[in-house]
């Protein structure tokens, strides 16, 4: 017995092929490649709280801008008096410059009477020693202005100036005061860093 095997013909084929057609490959979309970079959105900032203001820092600066002042005029002081003494500097000339100075510490004198001392750690006391200190300055720097008044007058270069009364009373005069600033910045020193302010010395102001 035969088998025959009935094979497609060309009809069939040609049919079988259209259906299938070439396999394309195929296209996979993902939305995270067709989209840009994701945004990364930033941490807020973490905010830093506001600096804590030390107590009476108010009091605090307005001593540290008297002290300023009165340091501005020190160094003419004492070029005012050895001007005088050595002759390279007129009396008039001396008793202006020290004239500039008191002016500028009985202004800081009138700025402590009403500084209120509420709140700053010895606030009365530094504002006590300090009002002293330019008291006595001051009494110190009008005796020197007496002293060359009467040089103007009477005076010799080369003379002794500690003979003549209103110059010695000028130099007594000047130990209370070196004694005051020595008792303000004691009190000052240590505190002013805290606070933002320089530190002196009893001759620096």
């Amino acid at each position: 017995m035969f088998f025959f095997h009935s094979h497609p013909g060309v009809g069939g084929l040609a049919a079988l092929r259209a259906s299938t057609g070439p396999r394309q490959p195929s296209v996979h979309t993902h939305a995270s490649h067709q989209a840009g970079p994701a945004a990364v959105t930033k941490p807020a900032a973490p905010t830093s709280p506001a600096p804590t203001q030390l107590p009476g820092a108010a009091t605090m600066a307005t001593l540290g801008t008297y002290l300023a002042q009165s340091a501005s005029v020190r160094p003419t002081v004492q070029a005012a008096i050895d001007g005088v003494e050595t002759c390279s500097r007129s009396p008039g000339s001396g008793q202006a410059t020290l004239q500039q100075a008191i002016s500028t510490r009985q202004h800081i004198l009138s700025g402590l009477a009403g500084l209120s001392p509420a709140g700053l750690p010895h606030g009365a006391q530094l504002i006590a020693r300090l009002n002293t200190a330019m008291q006595d300055s001051i009494a110190a720097d009008q005796d020197y202005q007496n002293w060359m008044a009467s040089f103007a007058t009477s005076g010799t270069c080369g003379e002794n100036p500690a003979t003549d009364p209103s110059y010695a009373a000028g130099q007594q005069e000047s130990i209370p005061a070196t004694a005051a600033k020595n008792a303000f910045v004691n009190l000052w020193n240590p505190m002013a860093p805290s606070y933002g302010q320089k530190t002196y010395s009893s001759t620096d102001f």
